[in-house]
């Protein structure tokens, strides 16, 4: 009988940890996703009206960018600086 306790409750402890640890990816990935947007609309704030700028937004200081768009945002750069 204490053999059957134990893998009931060592069953139950692991599928909390599992929901637990599924709870905190899924907020990362909530958080990712909001700091994409937030990026994304940072960029649209300053780039909004470049067509009517001069020099077409080329001397627009660009937003800080998340750690994870980094190697992108350095080809959108190189794109935007080509005009």
């Amino acid at each position: 009988i204490v053999v059957y306790l134990q893998k009931h409750v060592r069953g139950g402890l692991a599928r909390k940890r599992v929901r637990r640890t599924r709870a905190v990816y899924a907020i990362m990935a909530r958080y990712k996703k909001y700091k994409l947007r937030c990026y994304a609309l940072a960029c649209m704030e300053r780039f909004g009206n470049a067509k009517k700028m001069k020099d077409f937004g080329l001397g627009v200081q660009w937003p800080k960018p998340p750690h994870s768009l980094r190697p992108t945002v350095e080809l959108l750069k190189r794109a935007h600086a080509r005009g």
